[in-house]
C-alpha cells in the first residue's frame, strides 16, 4: 500500500510512527513537509528533521518539489493530512479518493468559539462540505470527534488517534526497584511552565502533603513564564526541602526522571491538545494522576485501572488522588505496571502503523474499522471544556 503523510513539518512526536510506516509498507511511504521548521522551534532545541530523513519530501523548496508533492498526494492509495494547505488536497477529494485528516480538538480555548463566523465558514468549506465523501478524521484528542460533530462534520467517520512517541521496553522488576529505592514518595511534573498547564497546582499539592506530614519529593522539570511565580511559591510556603525546580532537560534525562518516579502529575486543562508527556510517563511505569480536560487522558487513562483521573482545576480532587498513591505504594505500583502495559501493548508507533494500514484496507473495501478499542477504533463524541477562556 502506498501511503503519504502530509503536514507542515516532521517533528519528534511523528517520527516513530513514520519510521514504523516506512517499514510496514516496504518503503512505500512518504512524508510531505509543506513548510520549513519555524525559527522559534529551532531556538527551543527542535531539530530540523525535514532534512534528516530520505522519506521526507520538502515541498517548499521549489516549484518542482511542490508539484512532486502534490502528485504523490493525488496518486497515493491513502493519504494522512495534518496541517497541510487545502490546495494540496483538493484534487484528491474531488476524485473521491480516501483521505484521513488528523486533528486535535477545535475548541481548546472554550466553546464560545463555536459561534465565531470566520471559524464557522472555514469549517464548512474544509470539513462539513465533504460529509458524503470518503474523508475521515483521525482524532488526536478525545474531544476532537465531539467538537467536529457540533459543526456537522465527520459523524460516524472519526477514529481514535493521537501522538505516538518512542515506547521503551523495560525489565519491570528492575524498573520498579528503582522507583522503590528510598523512603520518600517520588512525584514528578514535567512540561512548559505556562498557565494552562497549571504547574502551580502541583506546588499546591506539595503544600498539602507537607502540612499532613508526608515524606515525599516533587521534581518539576521545565521552564517558562511561570518560573518566578513557582519559585516564589516554593519559597513562601517553605517547601524547599520537598520541591525541586530542576529547569529544562533533554528528553532522555526527562525520561530518566520518569523512570525513577512513582507518581506523575498531568495537570493541563482543555488547551492541551494531546500531551505526549502522558504517553512517556505511562511508558515509564508512573502511576499517573491526569486532568480530565487534557486531550490524551480520555484515550490513554482508564480510571483506577491504569491511572487516576481528576476534575481539571479542582486542586482538592487532584490532592486526594495524589495522597491516595502516596499512602498506598502497592496501588501506585499496580497502576504504574498497568500504565506501562497500555503503552507497550496498544498505544505505540508499531501498533498504530499496523492498525492504520488495516483500517485503510477496510475503508477501501467499504467496511468500517475492525478495532473495538485503541488506535483506529471508533471515536465517540466526548465534550468537555468551558464556554469562556479559562
Amino acid at each position: 500500500m502506498n501511503v503519504v503523510f502530509a503536514s507542515n513539518f516532521l517533528n519528534h512526536h511523528q517520527l516513530p510512527f513514520c519510521e514504523a510506516m516506512l517499514e510496514k509498507t516496504g518503503g512505500q511511504f512518504r512524508f510531505v513537509a509543506t513548510e520549513p521548521v519555524p525559527g522559534d522551534r529551532l531556538s527551543l532545541g527542535y531539530h530540523n528533521m525535514n532534512d534528516r530523513y530520505p522519506f521526507v519530501i520538502c515541498a517548499y523548496e521549489s516549484r518542482d518539489a511542490e508539484e512532486k508533492a502534490k502528485a504523490l498526494i493525488r496518486n497515493a492509495d491513502v493519504v494522512i493530512a495534518g496541517s497541510a494547505p487545502e490546495d494540496y488536497l483538493t484534487e484528491r477529494i474531488h476524485q473521491g479518493k480516501i483521505l484521513l485528516r488528523y486533528s486535535e480538538r477545535l475548541y481548546k480555548q472554550g466553546y464560545i468559539y463555536l459561534f465565531a463566523p470566520r471559524r464557522i465558514k472555514k469549517l464548512k468549506a474544509e470539513h462539513s462540505v465533504n460529509r458524503n465523501k470518503p474523508v475521515y478524521m483521525l482524532c488526536s484528542s478525545s474531544f476532537t470527534a465531539g467538537d467536529f460533530a457540533l459543526n456537522g462534520a465527520y459523524r460516524n467517520k472519526c477514529f481514535k488517534w493521537g501522538y505516538f512517541p518512542e515506547v521503551k521496553e523495560h525489565d519491570l522488576d528492575s524498573l520498579f526497584a528503582r522507583k522503590r529505592n528510598g523512603q520518600k514518595a517520588s512525584l514528578l511534573w514535567a512540561g512548559r511552565l505556562i498557565a494552562w498547564k497549571h504547574p502551580d497546582d502541583a506546588i499546591r499539592v506539595a503544600e498539602k502533603l507537607q502540612q499532613e506530614g508526608f515524606d515525599f519529593e516533587l521534581n518539576v522539570i521545565g521552564n517558562g513564564d511561570m518560573q518566578e511565580k513557582l519559585e516564589s511559591m516554593v519559597r513562601d510556603k517553605n517547601l524547599g526541602e520537598y520541591v525541586h525546580l530542576i529547569g529544562s532537560l533533554p528528553p532522555e534525562q526527562v525520561r530518566a526522571h520518569m523512570e525513577a518516579s512513582s507518581v506523575f502529575l498531568f495537570t493541563s486543562d482543555c488547551q492541551e491538545g494531546w500531551g505526549a508527556v502522558l504517553n512517556e510517563s505511562m511508558n515509564s511505569g508512573c502511576a499517573v494522576v491526569a486532568s480530565d480536560e487534557a486531550g490524551a487522558t480520555g484515550y490513554l487513562v482508564r480510571h483506577h485501572q491504569n491511572g487516576l483521573v481528576y476534575k481539571s482545576g479542582n486542586v482538592h480532587d487532584l490532592y486526594s488522588k495524589v495522597k491516595l498513591l502516596v499512602q498506598d505504594a502497592e496501588l501506585a505500583e499496580r497502576l504504574g505496571r498497568a500504565a506501562y502495559d497500555s503503552m507497550v501493548q496498544m498505544w505505540n508507533p508499531e501498533v498504530a502503523a499496523e492498525r492504520f494500514l488495516a483500517l485503510s484496507e477496510a475503508l477501501m473495501a467499504g467496511r468500517h474499522t475492525p478495532f473495538a478499542d485503541g488506535p483506529c477504533s471508533t471515536a465517540k463524541n466526548h465534550f468537555g471544556g468551558k464556554f469562556y477562556i479559562r
